[in-house]
């Protein structure tokens, strides 16, 4: 029974047994199917156990292993795994961990050690935990298939499993959905347009830029997304701006629909592809001169496709380190020099919490400082969660400004 997939695979029969027990992995894939390891719940430690252990049991036979990996989830520009799990701790409310706990409590169930499984419960299910749980998988040449539970993964995590030769298997509860991912172009940064996710997106935007424009008709509606199709609901529906985080990296059709609106548009600084040309640029010139460029080069294609009202967002986050975090805001003032406006998004964000080490709840002084400081080296918009208190503050630096250019004037009449 060789189908195509057993050929590619090296198996025998186009069996799969998705298993969490790492004997039962062995035993089907020398059975002569596939055995697939759950990888969901390790630590790349404990993983990299499991996977030695199958390798000096397997033989030469093929097995695989299985992660989830979401598409886009809340918090997903945040890589650092303790810092995504301190801001995802944030969102749960009291009242819902007071429940569970009586829950507990009540039917008798004990407390799960501090090793078992991803701290807290909440990050197995993300790219924090589950990109370097694939680097592990591909460092074991019999694994030819890495599989995501959610269907198919992201972009940049699906060049960097073809890079290596092995396979993506993505599970799915409908036909459209297989045949979506069937589709997928090899070693392509651009993830077909999912219309799942599309519609999830529409769905839970409901009537509610309808709503917002009737209550605040004075102001100005962005609506982030980098899917044309949510972008085309938005628009229709009064949304003002289009703040896309990708760079029209992740929908070659999100430009279209933007140009055809003559609406703004928001262009962040965010390589989806951390190629190893871009790693060496960034290595040998510095993540300014890597932004400069990326953004140059961006700014050129926009105006090609007609979109010339354009913001600059440096790309706080979205997996840079610490230090590049700091010197793109120690270098902010270059970014204008581009002659568009340029936004700040630094509220909360977790390069600030490294620093103060305060929660993500906690960090109301450091991102106001932070605001400041981006405002200072010429930023004209600030995204902001504590609208108020940020406003305040910079009533007080727009104070100190007037008085220091009156000043200014007065010196040199």
């Amino acid at each position: 029974m060789k189908t195509d997939i057993c050929k590619k695979l090296g198996i025998e029969y186009p069996i799969f047994a998705f298993t969490h027990c790492r004997d039962v992995v062995v035993a089907v894939s020398k059975a002569g199917g596939i055995g697939v390891l759950g990888a969901v719940g390790y630590s790349p430690d404990q993983l990299k156990e499991e996977l030695d252990w199958i390798d000096a049991h397997i033989g030469d036979y093929s097995y695989g292993v299985d992660t989830v990996i979401p598409q886009k989830y809340e918090g997903m520009e945040e890589k650092d795994p303790e810092q995504l799990l301190e801001q995802l701790q944030k969102m749960i409310p009291d009242e819902h961990r007071k429940f569970v706990d009586n829950l507990l409590t009540e039917s008798g169930v004990p407390e799960a050690p501090e090793t078992n499984g991803p701290k807290g419960g909440l990050l197995g299910w993300t790219e924090a935990t589950a990109e370097p749980q694939i680097e592990e998988a591909l460092k074991h040449p019999n694994v030819k298939l890495i599989a995501n539970a959610l269907g198919t993964p992201p972009a940049d995590m699906i060049k960097k499993i073809q890079d290596k030769g092995v396979l993506i298997g993505a599970l799915c509860g409908k036909i459209k959905q297989a045949l979506a991912h069937k589709e997928t172009p090899p070693m392509s940064l651009n993830p077909i347009q999912n219309n799942q996710i599309t519609q999830e997106e529409i769905d839970r935007l409901g009537n509610s830029i309808i709503v917002l424009k009737k209550a605040f008709p004075d102001i100005l509606l962005s609506l982030d997304t980098y899917y044309a199709a949510v972008a085309q609901f938005g628009i229709n529906e009064g949304c003002d701006l289009i703040n896309d985080i990708s760079a029209g990296q992740f929908d070659s059709e999100l430009w279209t629909v933007v140009a055809q609106a003559k609406i703004p548009y928001i262009l962040t600084y965010n390589r989806a592809e951390q190629t190893n040309e871009a790693k060496s640029f960034v290595a040998r010139k510095g993540v300014i001169a890597d932004a400069l460029s990326f953004l140059s080069e961006k700014l050129e294609q926009l105006k090609r496709k007609g979109i010339t009202d354009v913001l600059i967002d440096p790309g706080f986050g979205f997996g840079k380190s610490l230090e590049h975090n700091y010197q793109l805001l120690a270098q902010f003032a270059l970014f204008a020099e581009h002659g568009y406006p340029v936004l700040a998004g630094l509220s909360r964000k977790s390069m600030l919490g490294k620093v103060t080490h305060q929660e993500v709840g906690d960090r109301l002084i450091p991102s106001i400082a932070a605001a400041i400081m981006a405002v200072e080296r010429g930023a004209k918009i600030v995204r902001t969660h504590d609208v108020r208190e940020t406003v305040d503050a910079l009533k007080i630096w727009q104070a100190m400004r007037e008085q220091e250019l009156t000043s200014f004037i007065m010196n040199n009449d």
